[in-house]
């Protein structure tokens, strides 16, 4: 590097290397003098280098030296005069907008007088672009961030802004609140989140609040990023967080926009995945732990698997005690077996009604199915699944209880509730008995509540044993 005695010189040697096309080497002889410690004593021909030296760094497209050359110049003349930086800084953003604005003006010609596609070209201009704001040139953009990381470093420094200043405080902030709106425009999620992450670190090291509309675009903004990020948890508790400060400080919300956000605040949460849908079952080790617990309700090989079926089964026995039917549960009858598993294998009827159909005793046969059954495949169909559930136990067992005198009843339900036709007549009958026994309004819509219930509970109970301990 080359020593000069005055900086007079050092900007008379640059000029000379430009006026004969050597740029590259001016560039590289103003940032040596600007790097160095030999110049640290800030003087005025500093800030003409630095104007000469930001004009080869526009004209020349060189980001990295420029951002160099201001984090030294700043060191320079921080302690003497810090308005100086500032000139130079306003110097280069005008520049730096005048050669864009020129730059697009010749892209608009350039377009306008050609009326084909150039097929030689890879990318659109947008999308080198986006590609420099959102690839790792994005890196420039952390000026800003670094700026005020060095703040808190060098907090003994006299003319240190004051951030517990409001109106410091306000300014700093206004900054990070516009980045953050757009970036989320441009769906530059990681530098959205990073200004989130400013605006925090802003509240937290004041211990000041900002305004609650300023809070408000934060957790609006914060919904989006966390949706983008699939973060369902975090996603709910933000809109959680953002009804919360709707309700308490927006006086001009109406009733109608409240209940809006109250809305999304129940979806997000029925949004938020259980289980982790990449996993396989723990104990059967075959199917994948879907997001929405289907696979554990019905996985055959878990512990406790007919307790949804025992809920039901108890509670419609209580119902048929309470109605003064005769009724025995899990009672032998000697021929209700699978046809796949021929006569050898018997099994008791769920529930033996007696002389419940013109004096013959009936087989009421319970069996709980997934609505979701077939959906890849098939398509959803509302109760789809559980006249097919109907359907098997009538082809398994109807004959058999009607060659030994006996009525067969299939009472087949779904996770949602849903029941079979055969199911709403035997329990439509046994409502009718209900009311004829207690003419009371409470008891008109006694069986279908209770029976509704008893298969929610066995739901959740099964549901909630297997959710991961994370969420207990």
């Amino acid at each position: 590097m080359a020593t000069f005695a005055k900086l007079e010189n050092a900007l008379k040697q640059a000029e000379e290397l430009i006026n004969v096309g050597q740029k590259q080497d001016a560039l590289q002889a103003l940032h040596d003098l600007i790097t160095s410690k030999r110049y640290r004593a800030w003087q005025k021909t500093h800030e003409k280098i630095m104007f000469k030296y930001i004009d080869l760094c526009v004209d020349m497209r060189s980001g990295r030296f420029a951002k160099d050359s201001l984090i030294q110049y700043r060191i320079i003349c921080q302690q003497v005069n810090v308005n100086s930086l500032e000139e130079v800084i306003k110097h280069f953003m005008d520049l730096s907008t005048s050669k864009a604005e020129l730059a697009r003006t010749q892209a608009q010609a350039l377009e306008e007088a050609l009326d084909f596609d150039d097929l030689e070209a890879d990318k659109r201009p947008e999308d080198l672009i986006l590609s420099y704001v959102s690839g790792e040139k994005g890196k420039d953009r952390s000026i800003i961030r670094n700026h005020l990381a060095n703040l808190n470093k060098y907090r003994d420094q006299r003319d240190r802004p004051d951030l517990t200043a409001p109106e410091s405080l306000h300014f700093y902030l206004d900054t990070r609140f516009e980045q953050l709106k757009v970036a989320t425009e441009l769906q530059l999620w990681q530098e959205a989140y990073r200004s989130v992450e400013d605006i925090y670190g802003l509240t937290s090291m004041v211990e000041k609040m900002p305004k609650s509309s300023l809070i408000a675009v934060y957790y609006a903004k914060l919904t989006e990023i966390f949706w983008i990020s699939s973060s369902h948890l975090y996603h709910a508790y933000t809109w959680f967080k953002l009804f919360q400060l709707q309700k308490s400080f927006n006086k001009n919300l109406n009733q109608k926009d409240l209940q809006l956000i109250a809305s999304s605040v129940l979806l997000a949460a029925l949004s938020v995945p259980p289980y982790d849908h990449l996993k396989t079952c723990p104990v059967c080790r075959k199917a994948c732990l879907d997001k929405y617990g289907e696979h554990a309700l019905h996985c055959r090989e878990l512990p406790g698997f007919k307790h949804r079926h025992d809920f039901v089964r108890d509670a419609l026995m209580d119902i048929l005690r309470r109605a003064g039917i005769s009724a025995k549960k899990e009672a032998p009858v000697n021929f209700l077996t699978d046809p796949s598993e021929g006569r050898s294998t018997l099994r008791p009827a769920d529930v033996l009604v007696f002389g419940w159909e013109g004096g013959k005793h009936a087989c009421v046969d319970l069996t709980g199915v997934s609505p979701l059954a077939g959906f890849r495949e098939n398509g959803f169909v509302a109760g789809q699944a559980v006249l097919k559930g109907e359907s098997k136990k009538v082809e398994k067992h109807a004959k058999a209880c009607e060659d030994n005198q006996h009525a067969f009843v299939p009472l087949a339900f779904d996770t949602f509730g849903s029941l079979a036709p055969e199911a709403v007549r035997f329990l439509s009958r046994v409502q009718r008995v209900v009311h004829s026994n207690f003419s009371t309004p409470q008891g008109r819509g006694f069986v279908f509540s209770r029976l509704g219930f008893s298969i929610k509970k066995g739901m959740v109970a099964q549901f909630v044993a297997r959710l991961p301990a994370i969420l207990m």
